[in-house]
């Protein structure tokens, strides 16, 4: 009996330790760093706490980061405008490890394509052989009837200097400063709330006649897949 409840305690904790290092992976993955050739993605995201009060520049010090961004590095920016519908965000610039694929049928499959890309590449799979920390949030850009990208910021201390990719169609890219218009809402998230989020946002936008690019948008999501309490965004860019 006694032998029988060491090798009982043994596996349990063997079983323990391996959900723990799978928890650890997916977190990870799904907060960290980025996701063919290089397109034009508008700058990055940012949930809805104020990083500083807006004065129509990017703010360099007193930023305060987000709660939503948990302790990861994620892009700074102002808060110029911001009511019960949206805010409006500038984004200082920043840089990005991406990828991209021509496409007009986004699926799971090609999401989770495009994120282990990007996670293969925060976790070694570049010139320096050097593992980045995890950033968030995980950026998906989407232009109509062309193009997905996805993308995950490279971590402040590695910016200046960011190593090179080397997997086919996984690139670097610096991304200006940029003003966006940015919904925020929580839940679970899906391609269709996604895109009904986005429908919202540019219904707001269009009743208050303020000016956006039309074809392109970006969502932003900061959770690990089991997160209970969620922060979601959607980005259009402003005109």
């Amino acid at each position: 009996m006694t032998d029988i409840r060491r090798v009982s305690a043994s596996a349990f904790s063997s079983l323990m330790n391996s959900m723990l290092t799978l928890v650890t992976v997916v977190l990870a993955a799904l907060v960290g760093g980025s996701l063919q050739q290089p397109g034009i993605l508008p700058d990055a995201f940012v949930p809805l706490h104020l990083g500083e009060s807006g004065n129509g520049g990017v703010a360099q010090t007193d930023y305060v980061k987000p709660a939503f961004c948990h302790d990861l590095d994620c892009p700074k920016y102002t808060v110029m405008e911001t009511n019960d519908k949206f805010e409006k965000r500038h984004y200082a610039p920043s840089v990005w490890v991406a990828t991209t694929m021509n496409t007009t049928n986004y699926t799971r499959a090609l999401n989770s394509q495009m994120f282990f890309k990007l996670f293969r590449y925060i976790s070694g799979n570049n010139s320096a052989h050097q593992k980045l920390a995890m950033t968030a949030p995980v950026l998906t850009e989407h232009v109509f009837e062309t193009s997905v990208a996805m993308q995950f910021m490279i971590p402040f201390a590695q910016q200046a200097a960011p190593p090179t990719p080397t997997e086919p169609k996984v690139y670097i890219r610096n991304v200006p400063e940029t003003t966006f218009y940015v919904r925020s809402y929580g839940g679970f998230d899906s391609e269709d709330i996604k895109r009904q989020n986005v429908e919202q946002l540019k219904a707001d936008l269009n009743t208050m006649g303020l000016k956006y690019t039309d074809n392109v948008f970006l969502t932003a999501g900061y959770d690990a897949p089991y997160a209970f309490v969620r922060h979601n965004e959607v980005w259009l860019v402003a005109e």
